[in-house]
């Protein structure tokens, strides 16, 4: 059965779908069966893999609305043990329709992920910039969250709001919730800040902040103009060679 992780942050801009795309890939890379769940109406999964909008008529939207199959939304990508779902929202009453229709059915995504689950390793679910009922529902369907934060001293404050709102899913819907893991990501070495604030960081999150950290890369902000995950165009770079570190480090943690 698979290990279902959301990734979360209400911040956007910090490397929410770059950490769902190029992790799931990296664990792909490592022949594990991946599947990522763009819940992020803004579409960014699919753009990563490649997938114009009119190649996304059945997605989530489809899935939540009932129109459709879980397993009928899965596509598969150039790499063998890797599988998305996008979130095919095209037009703002689209958007509305499905906010409505999550938040009035919490449990949905949960329950829908059931029925694939069993045939992955790893599914990923890519969770909007807020703390909406997107990111509800995945944080219910999920076993733990991840949350990227960027290395900017600013940043520390989000962590508050995100582990409330975990707190209250684990509260009243998902009991067994956990926090996989706090990602330093965008990481500057030169900044003169930098190793303060990762200091900062692990003095204030202790285990839950991965030794992994993600360089801030020009090569990752590629990824939509290549519609391929790093590690299929530049396996060398630095961004690359950081997730396939984080991806080993989660198989250590799980494994």
């Amino acid at each position: 059965m698979a290990t279902i992780i959301s990734i979360i942050n209400q911040k956007g801009g910090v490397g929410k779908t770059t950490t769902t795309v190029n992790l799931g890939a990296s664990l792909a890379a490592l022949e594990k069966r991946v599947l990522l769940v763009g819940n992020d109406t803004q579409c960014g999964l699919a753009a990563s893999f490649g997938l114009a909008k009119n190649s996304r008529r059945m997605g989530l939207y489809n899935v939540f609305m009932g129109e459709a199959y879980l397993e009928e939304a899965i596509r598969k990508t150039a790499l063998e043990y890797l599988d998305v779902v996008t979130c095919n929202v095209l037009i703002q009453e689209e958007e509305a329709r499905l906010e409505e229709h999550v938040r009035t059915n919490l449990q949905f995504q949960k329950n829908a992920l059931k029925s694939v689950a069993g045939r992955y390793d790893y599914v990923f679910i890519d969770c909007p910039p807020s703390m909406g009922p997107l990111t509800i529902s995945g944080l219910i369907a999920a076993d733990s969250f991840l949350t990227p934060v960027q290395c900017e001293l600013f940043s520390i404050s989000t962590v508050g709001r995100v582990s409330r709102t975990a707190k209250m899913v684990k509260d009243k819907y998902n009991p067994a919730l956990k926090i996989a893991g706090f990602l330093l990501t965008m990481v500057n070495p030169r900044a003169s800040l930098t190793e303060k604030i990762i200091e900062q960081f692990r003095a204030m999150l202790r285990d839950k902040v991965y030794q992994t950290i993600i360089p801030r890369d020009e090569r990752l902000s590629e990824i939509p103009h290549h519609g391929r995950p790093i590690i299929m165009f530049d396996i060398s770079s630095p961004g690359a060679q950081a997730y396939l570190r984080l991806a080993a480090e989660i198989l250590a943690k799980n494994e």
